[in-house]
């Protein structure tokens, strides 16, 4: 009974991973097909403390960096939709980064060449098929 009841909660996490994949794909190819490039620069980088994970271990700090670049006049100072572990990135305060914006909505962009918020859907999707594979085969087993 303990066994269908996780189960049943790890296909229901699967399917959200695997729709959470699904609309971060939408926003990178909607951004890839209406494109423009222009220069901005790193302003900022926001560190959050990661919520999750093993009591006995310090959380990890996820770092954001703000991107403020201009496009028609108008100036755009955007928190970025991906983030990199403190520590380990690449971008520092005043690094001048190449913005690909989506024409319709500039406020929407990529960082040309950072590949985290590329590759993050489709391991979501990939891990949400693998979650929800791995729970419903054993439920219709038995």
């Amino acid at each position: 009974m303990r066994f269908i009841v996780l189960a049943r909660i790890c296909i229901a996490m699967g399917v959200i991973l695997i729709i959470s994949g699904v609309f971060k794909l939408l926003y990178v190819l909607r951004i890839k097909k209406n494109s423009a490039f222009i220069d901005g620069e790193i302003v900022e980088l926001i560190e959050k403390e990661y919520p999750f994970g093993p009591i006995y271990m310090k959380p990890p700090i996820m770092v954001y960096p703000v991107v403020r670049y201009t496009v028609d006049g108008v100036i755009y100072t955007e928190k970025y939709k991906a983030y990199e572990m403190q520590g380990k990135q690449t971008f520092f305060v005043g690094q001048q980064v190449s913005v690909q914006y989506n024409i319709f909505n500039c406020s929407q962009y990529l960082i040309a060449g950072e590949k985290t918020i590329r590759e993050m859907p489709v391991f979501l999707i990939i891990f949400g098929i693998v979650m929800v594979t791995f729970f419903t085969v054993p439920l219709l087993m038995i």
